[in-house]
């Protein structure tokens, strides 16, 4: 059930992005970061804009399905940046009251709205196309000049990925329960906010419950392997990188090339 991915979920398949090595992936978003916060002006966000739309396509995972994952908060970035548009200088467009809205104040919006929804369509097509158990392998890999300074890379990037594979789950868990309390006549569409905070008890409750026992199940599950911080483990896949991964990673290059010079050379 496509459809009903939840962000952080991966969704197996055989696109171009599925077949990167995770260490190119990880670091790729980290120059597209980069690259997002650069970019400021109609050519810049052009180019960012594109990209994104490119990294969408080799994924092979559905635009919708992008939509679906992160609608929610999308939602608050896009009421954060409505509020926003009444803090800032610059020449009036529009005038009420005390509210204000200039030019200046409606760009900064936009390129924040374009910016943000950029990163977290790249993020979600990392998380949708690479398993948590290579996202722990890149994440160690990347930690492991750590070392000198006596942390252990590997507890960190298993953290991480056990968070990252909670999230789904808890998602899978709320919408189940809910689905259960509805069926029990409970009124979970209620428009009175009192009401309504007050029907979400019985969901939030089971919710913690099933949170806990599943990390309670966790940690034994971990024990009974001997899982401790002093045997080092190896990975079950060899990663190599591949010319498919250089290509990757030149041409991300070229985005922050490109972005560099539509920002700070382009006369």
């Amino acid at each position: 059930m496509i459809e009903n991915v939840c962000l952080g979920q991966y969704i197996p398949g055989s696109s171009i992005l599925h077949r990167l090595d995770p260490r190119i992936k990880i670091l790729s978003f980290v120059i597209f970061m980069i690259i997002s916060f650069m970019s400021g002006n109609i050519f810049s966000m052009s180019i960012l804009i594109l990209s994104v739309a490119v990294i969408i396509l080799l994924s092979g995972v559905p635009l919708k399905v992008y939509f679906q994952s992160t609608k929610y908060i999308l939602f608050l970035i896009f009421l954060s940046c409505v509020f926003n548009v009444f803090y800032d200088y610059g020449e009036a467009v529009f005038k009420f009251w005390v509210l204000t809205v200039t030019l200046e104040s409606i760009k900064n919006s936009v390129i924040i709205i374009l910016r943000v929804t950029s990163l977290m369509f790249v993020s979600s097509s990392v998380m949708f196309t690479t398993s948590h158990s290579n996202i722990s392998f890149a994440i160690e890999t990347f930690m492991k000049p750590l070392s000198i300074f006596k942390i252990n890379a590997q507890d960190i990037a298993t953290m991480i990925t056990i968070s990252l594979k909670f999230v789904p789950i808890i998602f899978e868990e709320t919408n189940k329960i809910i689905n259960a309390q509805r069926s029990r006549g409970a009124d979970l569409d209620n428009k009175n906010i009192i009401k309504k905070v007050k029907s979400y008890i019985p969901i939030i409750f089971p919710l913690f419950f099933l949170s806990f026992k599943r990390a309670s199940d966790l940690a034994v599950a971990m024990e009974s392997r001997c899982y401790n911080n002093i045997i080092k483990r190896t990975s079950i896949r060899e990663f190599k990188i591949s010319i498919l991964d250089i290509s990757c990673l030149i041409y991300i290059i070229v985005i922050l090339i490109g972005v560099v010079y539509c920002e700070y050379l382009m006369i």
